[in-house]
């Protein structure tokens, strides 16, 4: 969809969305287990002749698959340790990729994790969705007091609101996530 489309009300979002990185080229894209979806500022195409319009857009893949918390609706819980694990392990590169990009998710839940299908219709690949809480590790998180994401999943810091909110909070909600996938409910209640 095109980011023009976004309400102007909505300009802090814009705002943070063209802070975050971008990859030089489509080569500097990792496709493994993050969603690919990228601001990007200009299209390049033969049809654009005379008229050179910088307009923002995000492109994203098509996925196929279910998210994490409907596979959960439809199988239950828990898990067995090693599909847990799998599961983990899979959502820990597609955090790690974000990371070295020098991005933190802040809201790492079964809806926000991808079962992609596969031809053999074996759903053990990962793909991290919904980066729409993301910040910038240079960055401030938010401004101080306010919380972002959702609160089983959040580290005490980001509860209590504090602006420095790093990876550690992504690793602290994947740990959340282990124990809810292995014993079959949330840690804290």
């Amino acid at each position: 969809f095109m980011l023009a489309n976004v309400h102007s009300d909505d300009m802090q979002t814009m705002m943070r969305i063209a802070r975050l990185p971008r990859p030089e080229s489509l080569d500097d894209i990792p496709t493994s287990a993050v969603v690919s979806a990228y601001v990007l500022t200009e299209l390049k195409t033969a049809f654009v002749i005379a008229i050179k319009v910088y307009v923002p857009f995000l492109v994203m893949e098509l996925l196929h698959g279910e998210s994490l918390a409907d596979h959960l609706d439809r199988v239950g819980l828990p898990l067995s340790p090693a599909r847990a694990g799998m599961l983990i392990r899979e959502t820990a590169k597609g955090l790690a990729a974000a990371h070295k990009l020098g991005l933190v998710h802040r809201d790492i839940k079964p809806s926000n994790l991808w079962l992609c299908a596969s031809d053999g219709g074996d759903r053990s690949r990962i793909k991290v969705l919904d980066f729409g809480l993301v910040k910038a590790t240079s960055a401030e998180a938010s401004r101080s007091g306010e919380v972002v994401g959702t609160p089983v999943y959040m580290c005490p810091e980001q509860i209590e609101g504090r602006n420095t909110v790093g990876p550690a909070a992504d690793v602290y909600a994947l740990g959340v996530l282990l124990y809810e996938l292995v014993v079959g409910e949330l840690p804290f209640k």
